[in-house]
C-alpha cells in the first residue's frame, strides 16, 4: 500500500529563538489549522518570441506568511504574545512595545518512513486575533511574517517538549466591563490587532532582508441584546471608557484591556422576530502613554 501523509499525524512545534540553531529546544502544541508557507514571486520575461510561445518564467524574491489558530487556552501562546506585542512580561502583564520577539516553527511529518520537516525561521507576530463566542469553543488566531524556509530531512527537534494542555477558556467564564461596569447580556465578542510589518528585501538575495514595524491597529466588534439605548448614548457622546475580558478557566485568568476604545458604529438592525440583537463596532485608540491593548495572566 502506497503512503499518504495525514493530518492527525503533523507535529507542529516552535521555539522563540532567532535564525537557524543547530539544535533548538522546542515546544508541541495541538492546532486548528496551521498556513504558514513559503511562497515565491514570479518573474516573468515580457519578450516576443515570435513563435506563439512566451519566454521563460524565473522565481523571484521568497516570502514566509501565513496563519494559526489556536484553541483559547491559557499559557501556551504567550510566547507568541510576545513577538505580537513586541515586548516581555513584566510582572505578568504586557502591552505594546517595540522589541523584535522571533519564532521558529518546525512542521513535521511524523508518520513518514523517513520522518521530514519544513521550517519557518525568525517569524513575527503580526496580526492577533481574539474571537470568543457559544458555538465551536473561543479561539486565538495568529498571523505571522518571517524571513526565511528550510526543508529539513534530519528534523531539528525529533522529540519537542509537549505544550501542558490547560483547559481551554470557554465563554460560560468570561466577564465583560465597560470601565467597572459588568456588561452582563453580550452575545460576541472579538478584536483584530495588527502590527503593520512589513518584509524588505534587497537585490541580490531571495529573502527577506529585515522586517519593519508599523504602527499598532486595533479595532473590534461585540454584540449584546438590545435592552436600552446605554451603547447608543455612548457612541453619540463618544464615551471613551476601557473594555476590559476576563477569561477563567479555574486554575488560570487572562485579563484583556483595551484601554482607550471608541465607538464607530452601533447598529440595531429588525431582522426577525426574536431577540432584537445590536452591533457595536470599536477602534482602540492609543491612551496618553501610549497604550492600546494590554494583556494579564493570573494564577488562580
Amino acid at each position: 500500500m502506497q503512503y499518504t501523509a495525514t493530518g492527525s499525524n503533523r507535529r507542529i512545534s516552535f521555539a522563540q529563538v532567532a535564525g537557524s540553531p543547530a539544535t533548538p529546544s522546542m515546544t508541541s502544541l495541538p492546532v486548528r489549522s496551521f498556513a504558514v508557507a513559503e511562497s515565491r514571486e514570479t518573474i516573468n520575461d515580457p519578450s516576443i518570441t515570435g513563435y506563439g510561445v512566451a519566454s521563460k518564467t524565473r522565481l523571484g524574491n521568497r516570502s514566509v506568511a501565513g496563519n494559526v489558530v489556536v484553541s483559547y487556552k491559557p499559557r501556551v501562546t504567550d510566547p507568541w504574545l510576545e513577538s505580537f506585542f513586541g515586548n516581555s512580561y513584566a510582572n505578568n502583564v504586557i502591552t505594546n512595545g517595540k522589541e523584535n520577539v522571533p519564532i521558529l516553527f518546525e512542521d513535521t511529518q511524523t508518520d513518514a518512513a523517513t520522518p521530514y520537516s519544513y521550517s519557518y525561521h525568525d517569524c513575527f507576530a503580526n496580526t492577533l486575533n481574539l474571537n470568543i463566542s457559544d458555538g465551536n469553543g473561543s479561539t486565538l488566531e495568529f498571523g505571522f511574517v518571517g524571513v526565511d524556509f528550510k526543508t529539513n530531512t534530519t528534523l531539528l527537534d525529533s522529540t519537542p517538549t509537549p505544550a501542558t494542555d490547560h483547559d481551554p477558556y470557554v465563554h460560560l467564564d468570561c466577564v465583560f466591563k465597560m470601565g467597572s461596569t459588568v456588561i452582563g447580556y453580550m452575545t460576541s465578542f472579538s478584536f483584530a490587532g495588527t502590527r503593520n510589518l512589513t518584509a524588505n528585501n534587497v537585490l541580490g538575495s531571495k529573502q527577506a532582508y529585515s522586517i519593519t514595524k508599523g504602527n499598532m491597529g486595533l479595532t473590534g466588534t461585540f454584540t449584546v441584546l438590545a435592552k436600552d439605548s446605554a451603547m447608543m448614548t455612548r457612541y453619540f457622546n463618544e464615551t471613551r471608557e476601557p473594555l476590559v475580558v476576563e477569561a477563567t478557566n479555574g486554575t488560570f485568568k487572562d485579563v484583556w484591556t483595551i484601554h482607550n476604545p471608541l465607538f464607530t458604529a452601533v447598529s440595531t438592525p429588525l431582522d426577525s422576530d426574536g431577540a432584537t440583537i445590536q452591533t457595536v463596532n470599536w477602534v482602540g485608540d492609543p491612551t496618553a502613554d501610549f497604550k492600546v491593548l494590554s494583556h494579564q495572566r493570573v494564577d488562580l
